[in-house]
């Protein structure tokens, strides 16, 4: 029997991955979408200074997922450790070249300018040349003065450059998870300064921490020839932006700060979008939005929106989808689906797979029952599941109901007093019974009944 370095390189990283097991964290935008578990990472570490051959099978696989910050873990990376990884990576290329993934948080990293050692200055400088950054630039602009140069690593955003270098220096990488201000990007060289491009970069995902304008991202997305996907929470968008929107076939914009006549332009200098996830800090009217995406309704596959209304008298509503008849995952407000012969549920294209309804759906049984019917007369082959949002008591009440929560891991208990008209309130004033989760649960009977499959998400996910 052949020995486990005797194995061929591929069928031995092929067992290694096996012990690697990475935390998808999609639901939580403080987290990164790919972390790799500690403990999983440690055992492949050691493996992989026990040879040479576990070594060099072992490797791709410790750097594939980084990240350069630890969410949830007390204390910063210290610079020093960041100037080092500059310097591994400059004497040994091949690993940075194995990183897929790549994600930091600014707000994890060290506060103000860094103390840097003049060996380190002297280094990390020559490595910013190579790759074409600027030393020396004016960052504090006065109206009405010429602004001086400063060194960069006397700036009070030296931690930025340090940062964007080891962005460039791994060329490889696949997807970019990062939580950063406008310093950051300003740092990067234009394409004009640098050979590097990020040529395999195909997703990127951005959480603005200084709320600067969209356009403040430009100097990296001009070194990504190939981005696909586009993700900015507290997105900001200004008159005039220059950004090229055309090669994006997947964006997500959410808390967008955003005029209504600016998100339909963004959608129509767009080319074949296959992904459309939006939702605005304040309410939007869906129309220009929906009336854009028309443009797309041969390709998009998913559609999440949420307009931002707050109920019905908001007189939102998405309106028909029919016209998009490749439509496969769908999400909605309740407050914007409509009722009756306008609901949005009843033009639903037959492609449909996947379809969640955000907000408690009290009030829109009957077009979640019509849709069971509609399943069970075959009109929606390809759905697989329906996420309905749970609920949860509200606390500015009193009563024994207080607190209590309905979703997929809490189920609603018969039992619990929702504070009819039993309970006796202080002020004397009657106060309409809690739902308790009652109605979700009914709808999902519904749902399972008809051979849906039906999951309870927790309230305000």
């Amino acid at each position: 029997m052949a020995k486990l370095a005797q194995l061929p390189a591929e069928l031995l990283q092929k067992i290694l991955s096996n012990f690697l097991n990475i935390n998808h964290h999609v639901a939580y935008l403080v987290l990164p979408l790919f972390e790799p578990n500690a403990a999983d990472l440690a055992t492949l570490k050691a493996a992989s200074r026990t040879c040479r051959v576990l070594r060099d099978a072992a490797e791709p696989l410790i750097w594939r997922h980084l990240c350069l910050t630890q969410p949830r873990r007390q204390g910063h990376p210290p610079t020093q450790q960041l100037i080092s990884l500059i310097r591994l990576w400059h004497e040994r290329p091949e690993l940075a070249g194995h990183v897929h993934t790549l994600y930091f948080s600014g707000e994890e990293l060290p506060f103000g300018p860094q103390v840097i050692s003049e060996e380190d200055v002297a280094f990390v400088s020559r490595v910013l040349q190579e790759f074409g950054f600027q030393l020396s630039q004016p960052w504090v602009q006065v109206p009405g003065q010429t602004p001086d140069a400063q060194p960069w690593h006397t700036a009070s955003n030296n931690l930025s450059f340090i940062t964007a270098l080891i962005v460039l220096m791994a060329q490889n990488v696949r997807m970019l998870d990062l939580f950063v201000g406008g310093d950051f990007f300003k740092c990067m060289p234009s394409p004009g300064e640098t050979s590097a491009r990020l040529e395999h970069l195909r997703r990127f995902r951005c959480h603005s921490t200084t709320g600067e304008s969209m356009a403040s991202m430009n100097p990296l997305l001009r070194l990504a020839p190939n981005l696909k996907e586009l993700q900015v929470w507290r997105a900001r968008l200004g008159h005039g932006e220059d950004l090229d929107w055309s090669g994006f076939t997947s964006l997500e914009l959410t808390d967008a700060d955003a005029s209504e006549a600016a998100i339909a332009n963004v959608i129509r200098s767009c080319r074949g979008l296959r992904e459309f996830t939006f939702s605005p800090d304040t309410g939007h009217a869906p129309n220009e939005a929906m009336a854009a995406l028309l443009m797309h309704a041969s390709t998009l596959r998913k559609l999440d929106i949420n307009f931002g209304a707050d109920g019905e008298e908001d007189g939102l509503c998405v309106g028909s989808v029919a016209a998009f008849n490749n439509l496969e995952d769908v999400r909605l407000s309740r407050h914007e689906i409509g009722r009756d012969s306008e609901c949005t549920l009843r033009t639903l294209p037959s492609s449909l797979r996947f379809l969640e309804i955000y907000g408690y759906p009290d009030d829109c049984g009957e077009e979640i029952e019509w849709l069971a019917g509609a399943f069970q007369a075959g009109d929606y082959p390809d759905l697989k599941e329906v996420w309905l949002e749970g609920w949860e008591c509200d606390t500015d009440h009193p009563g024994p109901c207080r607190g209590t929560l309905c979703d997929e891991n809490y189920p609603y208990e018969e039992g619990v007093d929702e504070h009819g008209s039993d309970w006796e309130y202080g002020s004397g004033d009657e106060e309409e019974a809690c739902d308790g989760g009652r109605t979700v649960t009914e709808l999902r009977a519904i749902l399972l009944e008809a051979g849906v499959s039906c999951k309870i998400r927790s309230p305000g996910r």
